[in-house]
């Protein structure tokens, strides 16, 4: 498979190297002048990555497909040689959907401290290489005006703030990452700066939920499920989420876990996620009674103590019925 499109004339060495310099500046333009949609989920990654023998090193080396399909795979590919790299690319997540690759992803044992800090002392200098090798004029103009108006608080602070509005979710969260990093790090200046942008954030996102809170107060419980979950439309992991609760009422995380084909017990995580991220369009979560947290699972669904089983609540699960789920 060689090592990408371009073979011995690519930046990277191999395709770990592509994958490090292709997520280090997912968040911006990075070399392939990409538009940043804010949505940087690890399932619209898999989607948007269009290298085939990327795609192939990521599946073989996550072990999500065995020995026979990857020789069946590989056939399949060779048989075509002259498809385009997107068409090649979407046979192999057809034969290795996100699920799979999830599943054996968090199933892997975590890595060491050291393996840690080895990775991230490999980032920066895989980063560094993508930046001076492979960047054109035209691609280094784009990230350096896109980290500008996300950097460390060169502007004038009121201007910053006075232009949060139009800034996207994706420019705000590194807006925010920056300013955190500031007030650890920074001059006595920065630090002040620093935390006015975040507590203009704060601010902001807290009108901004309260304006939807208003616009939605009308609605019933159902009406918010179907207007959340049309505004932002279920994935396809999402959407096993929900069916597989919806045919095993009364069941454990362990039991939904497995009805999925994971391993883990990891369906409760991955359901509270989905609610999380449209929290704002649904209704408050109520505070967990395990730990200093928000219980995000509890706007949907409900959770029996006793045998440790959910369910969902009458009105979402009517609701994602009339929604076709």
């Amino acid at each position: 498979m060689q090592v990408g499109s371009e073979y011995g004339r690519a930046w990277y060495a191999n395709q770990k190297e592509h994958w490090i310099g292709w997520l280090a500046d997912y968040e911006g333009p990075g070399a392939y002048v990409k538009v940043p949609n804010g949505n940087v989920a690890a399932e619209n990654v898999y989607r948007r990555m269009v290298c085939t023998p990327a795609i192939f090193w990521l599946v073989v080396q996550s072990a999500s497909i065995g020995r026979t399909a990857t020789q069946a795979l590989v056939t399949s590919i060779l048989a075509d040689p002259n498809a385009a790299m997107a068409r090649h690319s979407a046979w192999i997540r057809r034969t290795v959907p996100w699920d799979s690759v999830q599943s054996a992803l968090l199933n892997r044992a975590p890595i060491s401290k050291e393996e840690f800090s080895g990775a991230c002392a490999t980032l920066r200098k895989t980063q560094e290489k993508l930046r001076i090798h492979c960047y054109s004029q035209k691609a280094w103009a784009a990230t350096q005006e896109f980290e500008q108006t996300v950097d460390e608080v060169e502007m004038d602070i009121k201007k910053i703030i006075l232009s949060l509005p139009s800034r996207s979710i994706a420019q705000r969260q590194i807006m925010r990452k920056n300013a955190e990093k500031l007030i650890g790090d920074g001059s006595n200046e920065k630090r002040s700066a620093a935390r006015q942008l975040i507590s203009a954030l704060d601010e902001l996102e807290e009108r901004e939920r309260e304006a939807l809170n208003r616009k939605l107060s009308g609605m019933k419980p159902a009406e918010r499920v179907i207007h959340a979950f049309i505004r932002v439309p279920p994935s396809e992991t999402e959407t096993r989420l929900i069916r597989v609760l919806m045919d095993h009422p009364g069941s454990t995380s362990t039991e939904l876990s497995r009805a999925l084909g994971w391993d883990a017990q990891t369906w409760h995580l991955h359901f509270g996620t989905m609610c999380k991220s449209r929290e704002a369009d649904l209704w408050p979560a109520d505070p967990s009674d395990i730990r200093d947290a928000s219980f995000y699972s509890g706007i949907l669904a409900n959770f029996d103590k006793r045998t440790a089983s959910w369910e969902l609540k009458p009105e979402v699960e009517a609701a994602f019925r009339d929604l076709g789920i």
